[in-house]
């Protein structure tokens, strides 16, 4: 029979616990400076809790602590950003014809009371302009900007509760 050497024994476990070491911070962690991956009909909206299932309305904003946070509906996005103390680091947003995603600072959005998006904000991004011009006018709706959507959230919200 032969005999395992202690030492080699005592090296090699060192070297595999630091290796679990080194590897297990970064797991989880997305990188804060790519859009994420969304595990469509599993991760869950940041702001309703509702599943994430459609990604032409799915959005995300990395917090000023670097997490990354995911949304079922650019209205959540938008809904969730209200609260917050300063615009987000980074946004992204899916283009709604390609699916893609699109950095939402170069984004054009549509509002349109006949989108029927995941929570009722009926808010879709474009990554370009005349798509979005064309999109708005087939669907009775108006192209918005980002900082325009804390208004249209509160208007909503108004019809809703039945304010004026």
């Amino acid at each position: 029979m032969r005999r395992i050497n202690k030492n080699a024994l005592s090296y090699v476990s060192v070297v595999l616990l630091l290796a679990v070491i080194l590897v297990l911070p970064g797991c989880g962690k997305e990188d804060p400076d790519k859009p994420p991956k969304i595990r469509y009909g599993q991760d869950v909206c940041a702001d309703c809790r509702m599943i994430i299932a459609e990604p032409r309305f799915s959005a995300s904003l990395v917090s000023g602590e670097n997490d990354v946070l995911k949304f079922d509906d650019i209205g959540c996005a938008a809904h969730y950003q209200m609260n917050q103390p300063g615009p987000p680091e980074r946004f992204w947003v899916h283009d709604f014809l390609t699916e893609q995603w699109v950095d939402g600072k170069a984004a054009f959005f549509v509002y349109s009371g006949n989108l029927v998006t995941p929570m009722g904000y009926g808010l879709a991004a474009f990554s370009g302009r005349a798509e979005a011009e064309k999109f708005a006018e087939n669907e009775k709706g108006r192209q918005v900007s980002w900082e325009e959507t804390p208004g249209i959230l509160r208007s909503k919200s108004q019809l809703t509760k039945g304010g004026t």
